[in-house]
């Protein structure tokens, strides 16, 4: 969503002024439903298997070290992106100068 304010405080005096959103949720890493090892093709693993088997590359740094994601539980994304302009349009003569900021 957006939404703009120009206001003209004189024929060479503008400012400029503009108000952003922007939001999403649902499910972020998990289960995937599809593609699978088509992708990376790893053999020993057939290419239709909905996602990836976990394995842990031990000794190496344990359960950080994971490869796959079969073993994941899905989570909750909630993102909110807010944006604010304004600027100011000031024409002398000439000249044109604008300032402003986001």
């Amino acid at each position: 969503m957006r939404a703009n304010y120009d206001w003209v405080a004189s024929p060479t005096f503008l400012n400029h002024f503009a108000f952003g959103w922007s939001g999403s949720s649902g499910v972020g890493r998990g289960i995937c439903p599809t593609q699978g090892n088509q992708q990376l093709q790893v053999p020993g693993i057939p290419l239709d298997v909905p996602c990836i088997p976990a394995m842990t590359m031990a000794p190496y740094g344990g359960s950080r070290n994971k490869f796959g994601n079969a073993d994941e539980v899905g989570d909750a994304r909630y993102d909110q992106t807010y944006t604010y302009l304004d600027t100011v349009s000031w024409t002398k003569g000439k000249h044109q100068m604008k300032f402003g900021g986001e």
